[in-house]
């Protein structure tokens, strides 16, 4: 049976929303691409590269969002995460090998140059036998001026089974830290993120 997760971790930034927002003389967001891509079987990273898989970005504004992925193998298999490594290189994992290639779908996002104050990305892990990790900001962002995106989520276990311990959220909580919180525990997960913080002056009154 074909294995689907969708928002893997809670994008608070929703697409329709995102495109509506403005600065002062013209929108907040210059570019969004859809990648619909594959790892192959018996892999466990796919690399893509602007030009042949998408448009290059700029890193300093960009952030990058997984919300799809699926395969008809074993269920650790069918998660994956993305991370921009530069703006002309995308490198997306899923955390164990398996013959069955996997189908990930996701958004590259791109502010326009005057918009974002600060950028940080990463990867933090939840271990198996926890429902949360914290994540450290350095520097500390300005909380209600940013946004963390996640890239998805990678399980290093075959054997791990939906449920609330592959789904949950992130948000920050203080200015120095994000709140990663999934609901039960089976296996330790890999969770991907960009936090893109905003000029003071950037969201329309």
């Amino acid at each position: 049976m074909k294995k689907f997760i969708s928002f893997l971790f809670v994008f608070l930034l929703l697409i329709p929303q995102a495109t509506a927002m403005q600065i002062s003389g013209g929108p907040l967001i210059e570019s969004i691409e859809y990648i619909n891509t594959t790892i192959a079987s018996n892999e466990t990273v796919r690399t893509l590269t602007a030009s042949t898989d998408f448009t290059a970005v700029d890193l300093t504004r960009s952030a990058i969002v997984v919300v799809q992925s699926f395969c008809n193998a074993s269920i650790g298999d069918s998660y994956a995460r993305a991370t921009l490594t530069n703006g002309s290189t995308i490198t997306i994992t899923r955390g164990v090998v398996d013959v069955t290639a996997l189908t990930v779908k996701l958004y590259l996002i791109q502010y326009v140059a005057n918009a974002v104050k600060s950028r940080q990305a990463g990867n933090d892990t939840i271990i198996d036998t926890s429902q949360s990790v914290v994540t450290t900001l350095a520097p500390a962002v300005t909380a209600n001026r940013s946004l963390v995106f996640t890239g998805g989520i990678s399980v290093g276990n075959t054997a791990n089974s939906f449920g609330d311990a592959n789904v949950g959220y992130a948000f920050i909580d203080t200015p120095s830290q994000i709140t990663w919180q999934r609901g039960d525990t089976t296996a330790a997960v890999v969770v991907s993120y960009t936090v893109i913080e905003f000029n003071d002056s950037v969201l329309a009154q």
